[in-house]
């Protein structure tokens, strides 16, 4: 039986300062939603089986052909599609400009139950030809997913799974 746990190092708390031009907005079960920003771009978060969260990122496809793109990976085979992504969408800030930015979202889902690991969340942000090019920009969610969890966060450490 694998036993799921985390460890992390260099813990901030998640709304440190930074020059980040990426910062991805969490929101989780319509609860208030917190900036996640600097560090490695990286952060475990713990919520409840059967959440609805959304990740929201700035984008600009207009000036820089650059976008968005949502990547669910369980760390365990049996967990593959606990979490869903259920909408995808670029919501331009102001009337469509040449050039004018606007925020990616992305809502997902997930099951009732409890999985057997956690589930990564991973946004890349790239032109429209990724095969070619590395990312500009990643940020990455490493989901533990605990009954009875009302959200927690941490961020800047590396995410490793431990156990057999």
């Amino acid at each position: 039986m694998y036993t799921p746990s985390i460890a992390a190092t260099s813990i901030q708390p998640y709304g440190a300062k930074s020059k980040d031009s990426y910062p991805l907005t969490l929101s989780m079960n319509g609860a208030q939603p917190k900036v996640l920003s600097g560090g490695s771009g990286a952060w475990i978060v713990q919520m409840a089986p059967g959440s609805k969260f959304s990740a929201s990122l700035p984008e600009n496809p207009g000036s820089t052909g650059m976008y968005w793109r949502a990547r669910i990976e369980p760390y365990i085979e049996s967990d593959e599609g606990y979490v869903q992504l259920k909408k995808d969408e670029y919501q331009p800030s102001q009337a469509i400009l040449p050039g004018s930015g606007g925020i990616h979202r992305f809502e997902f889902s997930s099951g009732d139950n409890q999985p057997a690991n956690l589930v990564k969340v991973i946004f890349e942000l790239n032109v429209p030809f990724p095969e070619t090019t590395k990312p500009a920009a990643v940020r990455r969610l490493a989901i533990q997913f605990v009954p009875g969890s009302t959200g927690q966060i941490w961020s800047n450490g590396p995410v490793f799974p431990f156990g057999k």
